[in-house]
């Protein structure tokens, strides 16, 4: 008699909207609501029932940009953590990274905290000279001259300012990173440690909030590169209607012209982004074939940019203008694959709805829903 084997228990993986820990942190309105909400979802991670994870967006749109705001980013920031802990998404850069370069070995989830593009930094160091520098020069002469003193007990209080006004670093981590500069294992393990710990985080922003530092340059450099892509479409769209506007074609003409073009660069969008992606991100990658079981985040990505591109520009007459907070959205959509629910607002949702991607996760609309959705799920 054959035994049938046991299924190993999953937990449901929930992906929150950046409103839901606005919501339930904010001191300000239905309080009980609030409360009982958040101690329903609780009760479920206690018990190993369901897991909510963090991503980058997350982050980056916690983290408050007006000195008026700090303290309910502060309370944004807390919210996360308490829900989440440490577990997370790998960062969207390192996602797409390995959907590119490791479709058949892709680690979506991470339990240690890690959301931060650490490649991004290796990488940069890794350039400067042709091999790993955990340092800059100015870093590395200020600890050479430290060095040459030769004192039994040296002091790196300086230079940890110094790291600590360009990343968040605990002062014992900068101090580690200072007696092991060009060990990049030991710069990681203390970044990671320094930056799942959101109260540090938020108490380093909230000093340094105001300045351009290389942390918060990273933190919009990738966000910067998808826009462009969009924007660059858009024009592409804008430069043909002009085009034909110019041959004196009618409009009806004109428009259904444009939905064609727009059709033929729709269906070429996911391989077309990916070969630009491998581009920056891949180089030395083998091409990828694009397709929503091999390289998911990417398929989403391409699919909702062109959406996005269509309803800024079709119809004519009434076109959607773009929102800053559609990257966000889209930037949110790219772990749809790999969570078992979704939480979007309502325009969101339609839209992911729309695309019927065929993915596991239930993209609900709610708190409310959410917690509705996962106890029928639970059986409760």
């Amino acid at each position: 008699m054959q035994i049938p084997q046991l299924v190993p228990f999953r937990p449901l993986v929930i992906y929150l909207d950046s409103s839901d820990f606005s919501n339930l942190s904010n001191p300000e309105g239905n309080q009980e609501k609030k409360n009982g909400i958040k101690n329903k979802l609780k009760s479920w991670i206690d018990a190993g029932q369901v897991e909510i994870r963090y991503s980058m967006t997350h982050i980056m749109e916690a983290l408050p940009t007006q000195e008026s705001a700090m303290e309910l980013g502060r309370l944004r920031l807390s919210c996360i953590q308490e829900l989440c802990g440490s577990k997370v998404f790998v960062d969207q850069i390192t996602l797409i990274t390995n959907e590119l370069s490791l479709p058949e070995n892709q680690e979506v989830l991470n339990d240690d905290g890690c959301w931060f593009p650490l490649s991004s930094i290796l990488g940069e160091f890794a350039k400067e000279s042709g091999e790993t520098k955990m340092l800059n020069r100015k870093e590395r002469r200020l600890l050479a001259a430290e060095m040459r003193k030769s004192r039994s007990d040296l002091s790196f209080s300086s230079e940890q300012e110094e790291m600590s006004a360009q990343f968040p670093f605990k002062r014992d981590k900068a101090a580690k990173v200072l007696k092991n500069p060009n060990n990049p294992d030991v710069f990681q393990a203390a970044l990671t440690e320094s930056l799942k710990d959101l109260s540090h985080l938020f108490t380093w922003h909230e000093e340094h909030w105001d300045l351009k530092t290389e942390f918060s340059s990273i933190l919009r450099e990738f966000g910067g590169g998808i826009s462009n892509i969009f924007i660059d479409a858009a024009q592409e769209i804008s430069g043909f209607y002009a085009e034909l506007e110019m041959l004196g074609e009618s409009e009806q003409v004109v428009d259904q012209k444009i939905k064609n073009f727009v059709k033929a660069i729709s269906d070429d969008a996911p391989q077309d982004l990916a070969n630009s992606l491998r581009e920056d991100l891949a180089p030395n990658a083998p091409p990828v074939v694009i397709g929503k079981d091999n390289t998911p985040a990417i398929f989403v990505l391409s699919k909702l940019l062109m959406h996005n591109i269509k309803s800024s520009v079709i119809p004519r007459q009434r076109p959607r203008i773009p929102k800053a907070s559609d990257l966000g959205d889209v930037m949110h959509a790219l772990y749809l694959p790999y969570v078992d629910f979704f939480r979007a607002d309502a325009a969101t949702a339609h839209i992911i709805n729309s695309q019927d991607f065929g993915f596991r996760a239930v993209v609900v609309t709610s708190l409310e829903k959410l917690v509705d959705a996962v106890g029928n799920r639970l059986n409760e």
